[in-house]
């Protein structure tokens, strides 16, 4: 008896992007990825490279071999910023990552600590202040709006 490849796609099970990320959510409100045929990913979706969460900034088809046709993926790296590439089977699946964006205003900087203000009116204060020139435009737009004068070097 022959057991099956679990990631192999079933030709019936190929459904949208959205429509799986909808159903993934649906199914798990905290969930932090689900399968996606790697035929229904477009260029600026997220997927999982090496473990890795990237943006797709390229994909191109190669033509039916002697299996099946071949997905190349460019994609970068949420975090780090490094160009990762891979080469699919369109008849495997792969992992997306759920991505949420979220703005949170900035009400206060202390010692390169930011305190940010969410949605529902509480104080946010885990976040480190970036090391660096973002680091540094943030606490400058920060005291400017305050109305503080600033040290520029």
């Amino acid at each position: 008896m022959c057991r099956q490849d679990p990631n192999l796609m079933d030709p019936e099970g190929i459904v949208a992007y959205d429509v799986a990320l909808a159903r993934a959510l649906a199914s798990v409100p905290r969930k932090q990825s689900f399968i996606v045929s790697p035929t229904v990913v477009r260029n600026y979706s997220y997927v999982v490279i090496r473990d890795r969460p990237c943006e797709v900034v390229d994909m191109s088809f190669s033509k039916t071999g002697c299996h099946s046709a071949m997905v190349h993926f460019v994609a970068i790296d949420m975090f780090t910023g490094k160009k990762l590439e891979t080469v699919l089977c369109t008849k495997r699946v792969m992992e997306a990552p759920v991505v949420t964006k979220a703005e949170y205003p900035v009400i206060n900087i202390d010692e390169s600590i930011l305190s940010l203000l969410t949605d529902d009116g509480e104080s946010k204060d885990d976040v480190n202040l970036p090391i660096g020139p973002l680091g540094k435009t943030i606490e400058a737009d920060f005291h400017c709006i305050q109305g503080r004068p600033t040290l520029s070097q």
